[in-house]
């Protein structure tokens, strides 16, 4: 059996590289496969969370083209838009994600970009969905957007291929045709 048969049976994975941000090796013609690449954008209009206070959110990837059955996340990131409510004071961060590995805490209201956890990539690939909760450890500040980016593999548009016995058929019909062809010249 090939990788690319494997892969396409059975999603088999590789985790060591999966922590490792490394590209999978490359599949594609094999079963129909190729790069893909997922976004979902959410603006809050300057939601304003205060001192203790948290929002929780989530990044929904199913609406912009990925296909749980069929696409496969190697790798993902999250961009979280803060800006300082203009107070000047000092404003610590939360930023919570399936896992503790893609956690965050900033010590500024400014945009933080996390990592990926192995829980996040899981519930994205089986999901196509990402909790995130946004929370003020300290301080109070303005969410004005989040981000997801993922990468990885997909069907997308690509063509479908006859399976074997839709080919035995026609090619049987073809020969039935010929051999109709042949006795009708040959009657003449």
């Amino acid at each position: 059996m090939s990788a690319a048969w494997s892969f396409c049976q059975t999603r088999e994975l590789n985790y060591e590289k999966i922590l490792r941000n490394s590209a999978m090796p490359d599949i594609g013609a094999n079963c129909g496969i190729s790069n893909a690449h997922w976004q979902d954008s959410i603006n809050f209009s300057d939601l304003k969370i205060d001192n203790r206070q948290s929002h929780s959110y989530t990044h929904n990837i199913n609406d912009n083209g990925f296909d749980v059955v069929n696409d496969w996340i190697t790798s993902y990131g999250l961009t979280i838009g803060l800006r300082d409510d203009g107070d000047h004071n000092s404003e610590w961060v939360y930023v919570n994600q399936p896992g503790l590995i893609g956690d965050r805490v900033s010590f500024s209201a400014s945009d933080i970009t996390t990592g990926a956890s192995f829980l996040g990539w899981a519930s994205l690939n089986f999901t196509g969905l990402l909790s995130v909760t946004v929370e003020s450890l300290r301080g109070d500040f303005i969410l004005e957007s989040s981000k997801l980016w993922a990468n990885g593999y997909g069907k997308g548009n690509s063509a479908s291929v006859p399976e074997p016995g839709s080919l035995a058929l026609l090619g049987l019909g073809l020969v039935g045709l010929g051999l109709a062809r042949r006795r009708l010249s040959q009657k003449h």
